[in-house]
């Protein structure tokens, strides 16, 4: 039919890659943050190998406390402090990450999942971000931080999306990244 030749066409271009794009964001004042950010970028890594067959390509988006005048303060930096302490002891040569996840209402062996790793966990870098923006202002609330993590995030996403473009049909004119 017209139609499936149609689709051939326009697919034929479309290269699938074998990797997935993958922004991990997190506050490093946030308790759970500390607890679980790199159980999670290599749960998001074993899940994508596991159920997409792809190598997920992780880029760490890191949003710094704000210190000044905050009563907590004190665990706030304790916290992001020992965040990145763990990840710089994974960013060179290690012996591995493991970590075991159990079903809490069974105790069941087969209900649990074992994660491993043995590479760093932001494949692409990861990104530190204080309460200063490219000014050098003072972001004073955590509304006005989250807002340019946004705009960092939009900026990755328009970026891979201009790089795909830039694979499929030769450029797009008139897009400036």
């Amino acid at each position: 039919s017209r139609v499936q030749a149609a689709a051939s066409a326009w697919s034929a271009p479309l290269k699938l890659s074998s990797e997935i794009d993958v922004v991990l964001a997190a506050a490093l004042d946030d308790p759970w943050v500390n607890a679980c950010l790199l159980d999670v970028a290599y749960l998001v890594r074993h899940l994508v190998r596991q159920r997409l067959n792809a190598a997920a390509q992780i880029t760490g988006l890191l949003l710094l406390p704000d210190l000044g005048g905050s009563p907590a303060a004190d665990s706030s930096a304790q916290g992001c402090q020992a965040v990145l302490h763990a990840i710089d002891r994974v960013t060179g040569p290690h012996e591995g990450f493991v970590s075991t996840w159990c079903d809490g209402s069974s105790s069941n062996p087969d209900r649990s999942l074992t994660v491993e790793g043995w590479g760093p966990p932001f494949d692409r870098g990861c990104y530190l971000l204080g309460a200063l923006n490219g000014q050098s202002l003072v972001l004073g609330s955590t509304g006005e931080r989250t807002e340019l993590a946004a705009e960092i995030l939009l900026h990755l996403a328009i970026t891979g999306l201009a790089s795909l473009c830039d694979d499929v049909v030769g450029g797009v004119s008139g897009w400036a990244m």
